[in-house]
Order: structure tokens, then sequence, then C-alpha cells
């Protein structure tokens, strides 16, 4: 029988810093349990101390104590962490301002059955709108969906027969996970609240550390430069534009077109020369010095700082600092995905936010998670005027990645023109 691990095992195992300082409200019901029957509620109180504020219920109520169709459950208390549990189904079906004031983030972890007209997404899709309205944020924890994705049947709901066993056009088997169907409201019906999804996993039986690698070929880009070369000083502003040539499975490749706009700055001081730069891009790019394990799509800034150093002519030395400011809702592509859960007191790829591109080949997230900051030292070494030879090592702060990297680079115009004379 294949195993997964749910999207409650995967978010408990990596947890995003900024959750640790947040109220948490958790929406569920019984089947909200990990591999071992916990119940998520318990599990979230003990890995977050006092952090858990509320909890939620969807139809047929918080222990599905009503199961008989369109029986409304009330408001309560949970007798084993005495919190409040406010009821979605029933005097509302939308949560109300009173309801949220409670939390900053709600989790929803719930399990779907596959079909459109089970209300548990409908209920997900109010509390998406709601928290937008009150400035709260979603998490929601994905579960396989029982009945398949490879097969999508029947038709879609029509414009006049909506209710909330219909609220959106989608077809009766819809094939998805109900964090798949988050996305969808999200991006399709226009939800646009922030949106992190923990997806679910394969455990791997044989690696040693879970941790799968991709190595493919990247994307083709095209770079137009203004250049102001002056005797002690150099300018440059340049836009980069790249194709989704690569292989976006792999996750070298985001599928759509990305762009950058760079500005660079040097001054020549005798034989040091300080530099800067400061961008805008669609994508957190690679750097020279730098091969992320994942590609991103989203607004962000990109700035760096630093100091070259030429003692003699064949021999420079350079360190700079960089980072990396997102803003607004970033998607994920992973290089580098986490296949096998960790063991017990492991803490992830890196840090906690390892997860975004440790644990599934696609996400979303927030730009707070993708803040990045790091520093790059390096060496180059000239044996000829028109070659060049690069060492050195890049440290990305926030994620704990390291790269060491070489490079070699040719002037061949220079080579050529020495040829012909």
């Amino acid at each position: 029988m294949l195993k997964v691990q749910s999207g409650l095992e995967t978010f408990l195992d990596f947890p995003p810093d900024w959750i640790f300082d947040h109220r948490l409200g958790l929406l569920s019901n019984p089947a909200s349990i990990d591999k071992r029957f916990r119940h998520a509620r318990v599990l979230i109180d003990k890995r977050f101390p006092g952090k858990l504020s509320a909890l939620y219920s969807p139809q047929h109520g918080f222990f599905a104590d009503r199961q008989a169709n369109m029986i409304e459950s009330e408001d309560t208390i949970d007798p084993l962490l005495q919190l409040p549990i406010f009821s979605l189904y029933g005097r509302t079906r939308i949560p109300t301002r009173q309801m949220f004031d409670p939390i900053d983030v709600l989790i929803i972890d719930l399990q779907d059955a596959g079909t459109r007209v089970y209300t548990f997404i409908y209920t997900m899709s109010y509390c998406m709108e709601v928290a937008r309205r009150f400035g709260k944020k979603i998490l929601v924890l994905d579960r396989p969906n029982p009945i398949g994705g490879e097969i999508v049947e029947g038709n879609c709901t029509a414009p006049d027969c909506r209710s909330f066993v219909g609220r959106f056009p989608i077809p009766m088997r819809h094939g998805l996970t109900i964090g798949e169907l988050a996305l969808l409201f999200n991006r399709h019906f226009e939800i646009t609240a922030g949106l992190p999804v923990y997806f679910v996993r394969l455990p791997d039986e044989t690696g040693e550390d879970g941790m799968t690698s991709k190595t493919g070929i990247g994307n083709l880009y095209f770079d137009v430069a203004l250049m102001a070369p002056y005797p002690n000083w150099y300018f440059s502003s340049s836009v980069r534009v790249t194709a989704p040539t690569g292989d976006e499975e792999e996750g070298f490749s985001t599928g759509k077109v990305t762009y950058e706009w760079n500005n660079y700055f040097e001054v020549s001081l005798g034989d040091w020369t300080p530099f800067g730069s400061a961008g805008i891009a669609n994508s957190i790019s690679d750097t020279h010095f730098l091969t992320r394990p994942f590609s991103t799509l989203g607004f962000v800034g990109q700035f760096e700082g630093g100091l070259l150093f030429d003692p003699v002519r064949w021999l420079g030395f350079g360190a700079s600092g960089y980072a990396v400011a997102p803003s607004g809702e970033q998607e994920i592509f992973s290089r580098k995905f986490r296949q096998g859960g960790p063991t017990s007191g492991e803490s992830g790829s890196g840090t906690r936010r390892g997860w975004m591109y440790g644990d599934s080949a696609y996400a979303v997230a927030e730009a707070e998670d993708l803040r990045d900051h790091g520093f790059s030292t390096w060496m180059d070494v000239y044996p000829s005027p028109d070659v060049a030879l690069s060492f050195g090592y890049s440290r990305s702060v926030s994620y704990e990645y390291n790269t060491l990297f070489f490079s070699t680079r040719f002037n061949l115009a220079g080579m050529i023109r020495k040829a012909r004379n």
C-alpha cells in the first residue's frame, strides 16, 4: 500500500518561522489526525504551546455528532483544551469578525471527499474570503483525494444553480485535493487570500535523508545593457528576459517568462573597488555565486554591495553581501525536495524555512517566508588578459545554504583579434 505524509505532519515537521509569534485557530473535525490517530488540535497545541486560541467546525460538527443531513451545530467549548469551538454550520455559514478576533492565523485541516457537493471546501472558501477582509492569514494542510486525481467527471454548476453544495463551477468529480482546491479558489475565482499550502508527500523507504536533488538544463535568457564606463567609475543598467525553456517538472523553470532589471555601480580607488547593485524582478534568480535549490514567481527586490581588491595584475579578491526582499505572494518551484519525513529531533532542511524547497515540488508562500540575506567571497586569477578563473564560497544565512563555485571566463573577441594579428 502506498504511504503518504499528510499536510498536518509536514507542517508539524517544518513550520514557518513567522507562525510562532501568532495566535492560531484550527478548522477541523475527527478526521484531522496523523498516522498514529492523534488529533490535529492536540498536536498543534503541543507544537506551539499557548498559541492555539480557537477551534472551528464544519458541517456535522467538530466531533461529528451531527450526522443527519442539514442539521446545524452550536458553538461550544472543547472539553480537552477548554477552547471555544465556533460552528461554521450553525447560525452562520460565513465566519464573523467576532469569531476571528481570537486568532491571527486560521489553520485548515479537513479531509475532502473528492466531490463538488461536499461542503467542507465551501466552508474553506468562506474562511479565505473573510480572512482577507479582516487581515488574517490562512494556512491549508493538504490531504489526499480519496477517489484519486486521475479522473474528472460531471458537468460544472450552472450560474443559477449555485448554493452551499455547489458554490463554484467545478465538475462533480473534480480530481483535486483540498489544498489544490484552495489554490484554485484563490487564483481562478479571485479570492486572493494569503495562502501557504502544506502538501502531502511520499515517504522514501530507501534514501538515508529522503532528499532528492534535481539536475537539468536551465532557461534561455537574453540581456540588454546600457553601460557608462569612465576612468574611475562604471555604471550599467541591464534588463534580462528569460524564456521558460528549462524543465518545469524538474524545477528548473517556472513555466513563465521572467524579467530582471538591475543597476550596477562601482568606483575605482586604486587597488580597491567598492561596488553595489539594486534591481527588481518577477523571480528570485540565481547569482554568479549562488545557485538556489528553487525558482520562484513573484515580485522581488534584490540588492548587493561589496568590495574588490586587486593587489597585482593577475590576482584579485572580492567579498559582498546580498539581500532579497520579495513582495506579495510567491510561487515556489523546487529543484530539491524531501521525500521522507524527518526522524525525531531533526529540524528539517537547514532552518524551519527548509519546507519551502524541501517538502514538495510546488508550493505557495508569503513574501516574508522568502526573504533572504547572505554573503559571498571569492578569488579571481588571470593567467592571461583574456582568461579569468574564479574560486569562491557563498552562504545564504536565512536558509543555512552553502555554495562552492568555480568558473572560467574567456574574452573570445580579444582572443580572435590576437589570432588575426
